[in-house]
């Protein structure tokens, strides 16, 4: 074990065990990580094993029907904007500046776009649930930790993604309030 020495004296977090992670050396973050999971023999015990595969089961399902309803989605409203700019005579005259074929372009862009990026947030999961069903079925940690870091950009992203929401919902709210 390189640059990491566990202390065998736990320290006692509401009656719990915790072990104590002490740094001989200093070391970069990827190094400390590296060396610290290389290190650590990760035994996952039946009940955990259980609940990783039950976790990548419904993360797979999930994911698939996500990809569905999103091919669907662009589908409609493809069909959609079509119908409108065949038969609409007018729908956008508030905004001079837009065609009906441009405003109906764009609209199609910013699906498009939105689509992607939910395609591409759980593809983040469907990568969390094949890498973490083989690493259970192999017993392998280096996949089981790829799925689970892929799980956790997923969190993170997902984590960003409601934060700007929830900012940009009361941003429309005081602005609502103001004008």
């Amino acid at each position: 074990m390189q640059g990491v020495e566990i202390i065998s004296t736990p320290l006692f977090c509401r009656f719990r065990k915790v072990p104590h992670i002490r740094i001989v050396q200093k070391l970069t973050m990827e190094e400390f990580h590296s060396d610290f999971l290389e290190s650590v023999d990760l035994e996952v015990d039946g009940g955990a094993a259980n609940a990783l595969k039950e976790g990548s089961k419904w993360a797979k399902f999930i994911s698939i029907l996500v990809f569905v309803f999103c091919g669907i989605a662009i589908l409609i409203f493809a069909a959609a904007a079509n119908e409108n700019v065949r038969d609409s005579d007018g729908v956008f005259k508030e905004f001079d500046f837009f065609s009906r074929g441009e405003a109906y372009s764009l609209m199609i862009g910013i699906v498009i776009v939105a689509v992607l990026l939910v395609a591409g947030l759980y593809a983040l999961l469907m990568n969390f649930g094949v890498k973490t069903g083989r690493a259970l079925a192999s017993e392998n940690i280096e996949q089981l930790n790829k799925g689970l870091g892929s799980l956790k950009l997923y969190f993170i992203i997902y984590g960003c993604l409601s934060l700007l929401t929830i900012l940009f919902s009361i941003y429309s709210l005081i602005n609502s309030f103001l004008l």
